[in-house]
């Protein structure tokens, strides 16, 4: 079994539902699957903090019908609710998928699949967006107040190399004004207001 295979944690009181589960995703030698007991939100941020899986499988009741924020923030909203028959129509908040308990072994797998898909998207997105070092060098100095020409002799550049650096950052931030740029390097600890010339 891969180490890049995504981990998944289990949780559910009924033994026979969890060890079920976590045999099934064995089987498809696709994911690494855990199992932890736990009676409360509390013991399954403890398991998760303990584990540190990709993504969690666990019935709502432990849980609650709406996920907890400190659970959200570790996982990152990834989160499938475990459902018995009999909880179809609960209405759950922050769970991303659902599966139920007479979920064939596809489903359960194209729902996690699924839910890793979007995540590397989302990943993907971030990424594109994310600036670079020297674009973020860049950023300092126009909130600084500093032409094209201060840029480049300031970070040893041409001149076309900053307009370069320039329309990336806007592209990525959808920003289009030195104004903008210059809330965005303040709202970001990038520069202080008393650098810039907003002053």
């Amino acid at each position: 079994m891969s180490l890049n295979q995504p981990k998944i944690l289990i949780v559910d009181p009924q033994e026979i539902i969890a060890y079920g589960l976590d045999a099934l995703l064995k089987r498809t030698n696709c994911f690494r699957s855990e199992i932890a007991e736990c009676i409360d939100v509390e013991e399954v941020l403890n398991a998760v903090n303990l584990v540190r899986p990709k993504l969690l499988i666990v019935n709502p009741l432990i849980t609650g019908m709406r996920i907890d924020t400190a659970l959200t923030n570790k996982l990152e909203g990834m989160v499938i609710a475990l459902l018995y028959e009999n909880m179809r129509n609960l209405p759950l908040v922050g769970y991303r998928q659902s599966i139920t308990t007479d979920s064939s072994i596809k489903e359960i797998v194209d729902a996690i699949d699924t839910l890793l898909i979007q995540d590397k998207n989302e990943e993907e997105k971030a990424e594109e967006k994310a600036l670079s070092p020297r674009e973020t060098d860049v950023v300092i100095l126009v909130a600084k107040g500093m032409t094209n020409k201060e840029i480049a002799h300031s970070l040893s550049l041409s001149i076309h190399t900053v307009i370069t650096h320039r329309r990336n950052i806007a592209r990525k931030l959808d920003i289009h004004s030195v104004s903008g740029i210059t809330i965005y390097a303040i709202m970001n600890q990038l520069v202080t207001l008393e650098e810039t010339k907003m002053k």
